[in-house]
Protein backbone atom coordinates (compact mmCIF):
# COMPACT_ATOMS: atom_id res chain seq x y z
CA UNK A 1 0.00 0.00 0.00
CA UNK A 2 1.06 3.72 -0.77
CA UNK A 3 1.90 5.98 2.44
CA UNK A 4 -0.44 8.69 0.44
CA UNK A 5 -2.14 10.91 2.67
CA UNK A 6 -5.35 13.06 2.48
CA UNK A 7 -5.88 16.32 3.00
CA UNK A 8 -8.97 19.24 3.83
CA UNK A 9 -8.75 22.85 5.02
CA UNK A 10 -11.22 25.61 6.01
CA UNK A 11 -9.86 28.63 6.36
CA UNK A 12 -11.07 31.50 8.32
CA UNK A 13 -14.40 29.31 9.78
CA UNK A 14 -16.25 31.43 11.74
CA UNK A 15 -15.62 29.87 15.35
CA UNK A 16 -12.84 30.62 18.23
CA UNK A 17 -10.22 28.13 17.65
CA UNK A 18 -11.07 27.32 21.43
CA UNK A 19 -14.42 25.81 21.13
CA UNK A 20 -12.82 24.44 17.28
CA UNK A 21 -10.38 22.58 19.53
CA UNK A 22 -12.87 20.73 22.13
CA UNK A 23 -14.31 19.07 18.82
CA UNK A 24 -11.02 18.22 17.48
CA UNK A 25 -9.38 16.61 20.26
CA UNK A 26 -12.57 13.91 20.62
CA UNK A 27 -12.38 12.99 16.71
CA UNK A 28 -8.20 12.87 16.22
CA UNK A 29 -7.15 9.39 15.86
CA UNK A 30 -10.87 7.58 15.28
CA UNK A 31 -11.88 5.81 12.12
CA UNK A 32 -14.13 8.04 10.07
CA UNK A 33 -17.27 6.14 10.89
CA UNK A 34 -16.31 6.31 14.85
CA UNK A 35 -15.71 10.28 14.17
CA UNK A 36 -18.98 10.52 11.65
CA UNK A 37 -21.00 9.05 14.80
CA UNK A 38 -19.28 11.59 17.15
CA UNK A 39 -19.76 14.22 15.39
CA UNK A 40 -23.55 13.70 14.26
CA UNK A 41 -24.55 13.33 18.62
CA UNK A 42 -22.98 16.45 19.46
CA UNK A 43 -24.49 19.57 20.14
CA UNK A 44 -22.02 22.20 19.22
CA UNK A 45 -21.50 24.64 16.38
CA UNK A 46 -18.05 23.54 15.54
CA UNK A 47 -19.70 19.68 14.81
CA UNK A 48 -21.27 20.86 11.52
CA UNK A 49 -18.31 22.45 10.51
CA UNK A 50 -15.72 19.17 11.22
CA UNK A 51 -18.32 17.42 9.70
CA UNK A 52 -18.34 19.06 6.69
CA UNK A 53 -14.71 18.62 6.59
CA UNK A 54 -14.23 14.86 7.08
CA UNK A 55 -16.63 14.13 4.48
CA UNK A 56 -14.79 16.39 2.17
CA UNK A 57 -11.16 14.62 2.86
CA UNK A 58 -13.10 10.76 2.66
CA UNK A 59 -13.99 12.46 -0.99
CA UNK A 60 -10.48 13.50 -1.56
CA UNK A 61 -9.26 10.45 -0.16
CA UNK A 62 -11.18 8.02 -2.75
CA UNK A 63 -11.24 10.27 -5.92
CA UNK A 64 -7.66 11.65 -5.72
CA UNK A 65 -6.11 8.97 -4.07
CA UNK A 66 -7.64 5.78 -4.85
CA UNK A 67 -7.58 4.92 -0.79
CA UNK A 68 -10.88 2.67 0.12
CA UNK A 69 -12.88 4.29 2.61
CA UNK A 70 -13.35 1.49 4.78
CA UNK A 71 -9.53 1.43 6.20
CA UNK A 72 -9.80 5.49 6.57
CA UNK A 73 -8.62 7.28 9.88
CA UNK A 74 -8.00 10.66 11.13
CA UNK A 75 -4.45 10.72 11.55
CA UNK A 76 -4.47 15.22 12.36
CA UNK A 77 -6.39 17.53 13.20
CA UNK A 78 -4.58 21.10 13.27
CA UNK A 79 -6.50 24.10 14.34
CA UNK A 80 -5.01 27.43 13.88
CA UNK A 81 -6.12 30.92 14.69
CA UNK A 82 -7.35 32.76 11.82
CA UNK A 83 -7.94 36.31 10.60
CA UNK A 84 -9.50 38.68 13.47
CA UNK A 85 -11.92 41.44 13.46
CA UNK A 86 -11.13 43.83 15.91
CA UNK A 87 -13.81 46.31 16.64
CA UNK A 88 -15.34 48.31 19.69
CA UNK A 89 -17.90 49.79 22.02
CA UNK A 90 -18.25 53.19 23.77
CA UNK A 91 -18.63 51.95 27.33
CA UNK A 92 -19.06 54.12 30.28
CA UNK A 93 -17.57 57.59 31.35
CA UNK A 94 -16.58 57.43 27.50
CA UNK A 95 -14.00 54.57 27.82
CA UNK A 96 -13.51 51.84 25.27
CA UNK A 97 -14.22 48.11 25.02
CA UNK A 98 -12.65 46.11 22.57
CA UNK A 99 -14.41 43.42 21.04
CA UNK A 100 -12.59 40.63 19.21
CA UNK A 101 -13.99 38.54 16.47
CA UNK A 102 -11.78 35.32 15.99
CA UNK A 103 -11.47 32.86 13.03
CA UNK A 104 -10.48 29.56 12.43
CA UNK A 105 -7.74 27.70 10.12
CA UNK A 106 -8.65 24.05 10.12
CA UNK A 107 -6.66 21.06 8.59
CA UNK A 108 -7.81 17.38 8.57
CA UNK A 109 -5.45 14.53 7.65
CA UNK A 110 -6.79 11.20 6.65
CA UNK A 111 -4.55 8.19 6.15
CA UNK A 112 -5.58 4.96 5.53
CA UNK A 113 -4.32 1.62 8.02
CA UNK A 114 -2.45 -0.80 7.18
CA UNK A 115 -4.33 -4.23 7.16
CA UNK A 116 -2.08 -7.13 8.50
CA UNK A 117 -3.02 -9.89 6.35
CA UNK A 118 -2.10 -13.50 8.78
CA UNK A 119 -0.57 -15.91 6.69
CA UNK A 120 -2.73 -18.90 6.01
CA UNK A 121 -2.03 -22.27 7.61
Amino acid sequence: MTNTKAMSKHESASISPRKMGLVADAVRGKTVEDTMRILKFSHKKATDIMANLVKSAVSNAVNNHGMSKEGLFIEDVQIGLGKMIKKGRIGSKGSFKPIKKRSTNIKVILNNKEIKEEPKK
